[in-house]
C-alpha cells in the first residue's frame, strides 16, 4: 500500500507540474486512528449532527463501563476505564470513526485571503 500511495503521490505532482496548476496535499497517518477517538467529543459530534437522542443512548450505551488492563511480562496492570476509541471489530466503528473526521474536518477552514488552512482546533 506504501508503495502505491507514493506512485499516485509521484503521479500527481508530475501531472501538476506539466499543467502549471497549484497543488496542495495533506498526508495523514490513519494506523492508530481507531484508538483516538475521544468518546465524549464523539457524542458532542453525534449530537451536532441531529442524531435522535435514541440513537446516541443506544450507542453510548455500547461504550459505558468499559475497562481494559494491560499484560506485561511480570503481571497484569490494575483495571482503568476506557476514554478513548472505537471498539476493533464492531459493525459501527468505521461508521462513527468516518462521523468523527468529519466533524474535524469541518473544524479546517480555508481563508482565501491568506491563501492558507487554518489549523483544526483539536483537544
Amino acid at each position: 500500500m506504501h508503495q502505491f500511495c507514493m506512485f499516485l503521490s509521484t503521479c500527481t505532482c508530475t501531472s501538476t507540474s506539466q499543467t502549471n496548476t497549484s497543488l496542495h496535499t495533506c498526508f495523514i497517518d490513519y494506523s492508530k486512528a481507531f484508538d483516538c477517538v475521544n468518546h465524549e467529543k464523539m457524542w458532542q459530534t453525534l449530537h451536532k449532527m441531529h442524531f435522535h437522542p435514541k440513537i446516541i443512548r443506544l450507542v453510548k450505551s455500547l461504550y459505558e463501563g468499559q475497562q481494559s488492563a494491560v499484560q506485561l511480562e511480570y503481571g497484569t496492570t490494575e483495571w482503568f476505564p476506557v476514554t478513548k476509541g472505537v471498539r476493533q471489530g464492531c459493525i459501527l466503528s468505521p461508521h462513527l470513526f468516518s462521523l468523527y473526521t468529519e466533524e474535524i474536518m469541518r473544524d479546517v477552514e480555508f481563508d482565501p485571503r491568506k491563501d492558507e488552512y487554518d489549523e483544526p482546533r483539536l483537544q
